[in-house]
């Protein structure tokens, strides 16, 4: 019973929504490609800050989820500068560092939530519920 509800929770509908993943690492971005890819959202890549402002501009997406360390403009000033140009929809953290240690950081810094890389499967798609469901 329990693999059954399990199995039914990995089949999530996200229908319509638009999720943004931002990482510069592109086993990063292929793993949540994945994880989303039967849940009928449109998925948006970006590879860094500078990119992921160009592609918000443009495409306005539901919910992003943002690695904290890039090159060039890093996770905490791309979600300032996406707050400061007035983007209020969910933006959760994707870290390899603790939640604990990150946490607190990414909340000050306009972050919503924080997910722990490798990200598996299940929470992802239980956070993005809590923002999206």
């Amino acid at each position: 019973m329990e693999q059954l509800a399990e199995t039914a929770f990995l089949t999530i509908d996200l229908k319509g929504a638009k999720i943004l993943v931002v990482d510069d690492v592109s086993d990063n971005l292929l793993l949540i490609s994945l994880y989303l890819r039967n849940t009928r959202s449109e998925v948006l890549q970006a590879s860094n800050g500078f990119d992921a402002i160009k592609i918000v501009a443009n495409h306005n997406p539901d919910l992003i989820l943002m690695d904290i360390q890039m090159p060039t403009m890093d996770g905490f000033e791309t979600v300032r500068r996406l707050r400061a140009g007035g983007f209020t929809k969910p933006i959760l953290a994707l870290t390899a560092h603790s939640v604990k240690e990150a946490g607190q950081d990414c909340l000050k810094a306009g972050y919503d939530g924080v997910i722990t890389k490798p990200a598996r499967k299940k929470e992802l798609l239980t956070r993005l519920l809590d923002f999206l469901g």
